[in-house]
This record gives structure tokens, sequence and C-alpha cells, in this order.
């Protein structure tokens, strides 16, 4: 019985290894599809010149 919940434990350290590992990766693809949602909702409203588009970017 010992020997299984340790091995329960392993797997679990090992799965919680591997998605610490994928975080990064899966953050930085999320953020780029929220900026990009968020450049095209600027295009939609269209609120002005592209200067000051790019300065509502910046922020």
């Amino acid at each position: 019985m010992q020997g299984y919940n340790q091995r329960l434990i392993e797997e679990m350290k090992n799965r919680q290894a591997q998605e610490r590992a994928r975080l990064p990766k899966i953050q930085r693809s999320e953020a780029k599809t929220r900026m990009a949602m968020f450049k095209k909702s600027l295009r939609i409203t269209g609120t002005g010149t592209p200067e000051q588009d790019r300065e509502k970017i910046k922020q």
C-alpha cells in the first residue's frame, strides 16, 4: 500500500513539473491572442488617426 501511495505521489510530482514547464508557453500564446483581439477592437471602433491608435496600444 505504501509503495502504491509513493508511486501516486511521484506521478503527481512529474505531472506538476510538466505543467509548470508548459505554463509560460501557454501564457505567451494567450497574451498574443488577447493583444490581437484588442488591436482588432481598436480598428473596429476607429477612434481617430493611426498615431492615436498606436498611443492606445502602448498604454
